[in-house]
């Protein structure tokens, strides 16, 4: 009897460790497909990133502002299955095709967008934060950065004088993903709050009386 114990957990032992064996080289095959399916994708000028998992959402931000700013690079994002399991087929395949489509993607723009995207998340951030505070504080701004125009300055003038809105310059021409990403964020939700306060659209208002007043 004690001999035939001792053979049962032998045998269970090796078909454990047969089983382990076989998930890790699977795991791995499922990485090594998503990492070709990358690079057939890039060959065909298509630059997508596999999402899976629990979705971030951000509270008062419309849209996912690290996206966006792949998305100007023409990256686009496909939501997969697999839930949150990291060891999911779908998963696996994602770990294996973002990692090289990244890679690509970097090689082809020389610099890397995607610590650029995380740099102008965090900014984006901020300046949503800062649009709140100053919103609370009674203070009204719009952040500008480029070349001014006799539009854009009738445009400033009127949300100055009818609702208190003072534009601020924040930069010229060159604009960095930091500076970017602050103004994009502050004015997002500052315009978001100003259209709630007044129950209506003061900036497409500006807009309107900029264009009659200047033809454009």
């Amino acid at each position: 009897m004690g001999r035939f114990l001792v053979l049962a957990i032998s045998v269970l032992g090796a078909d454990i460790r047969l089983f382990a064996q076989d998930t890790v080289e699977e795991r791995q095959q499922i990485i090594a497909n998503g990492e070709t399916d990358a690079r057939a994708d890039f060959q065909k000028h298509v630059f997508r990133i596999e999402k899976y998992g629990l979705r971030l959402v951000l509270e008062g931000v419309e849209s996912d502002p690290y996206e966006k700013y792949l998305q100007e690079y023409g990256v686009e994002f496909k939501t997969i299955g697999g839930g949150c399991d990291p060891n999911s087929p779908e998963a696996l395949h994602a770990q294996g095709y973002n990692k090289v489509m990244e890679k690509l993607i970097i090689a082809k723009y020389q610099r890397d967008i995607f610590q650029e995207a995380r740099d102008y998340l965090q900014i984006y951030l901020q300046g949503v934060s800062g649009a709140k505070k100053d919103f609370a504080d009674g203070i009204y701004k719009e952040e500008s950065y480029g070349m001014g125009s006799e539009w854009s300055t009738e445009r400033s003038k009127y949300l100055q004088e009818k609702y208190q809105v003072v534009c601020k310059g924040v930069a010229g021409c060159v604009v960095t993903p930091k500076i970017l990403g602050h103004a994009q964020g502050y004015n997002a939700t500052m315009q978001k709050l100003l259209r709630e306060k007044y129950g209506k659209d003061i900036f497409k208002e500006a807009d309107d009386f900029a264009r009659q007043q200047t033809g454009r």
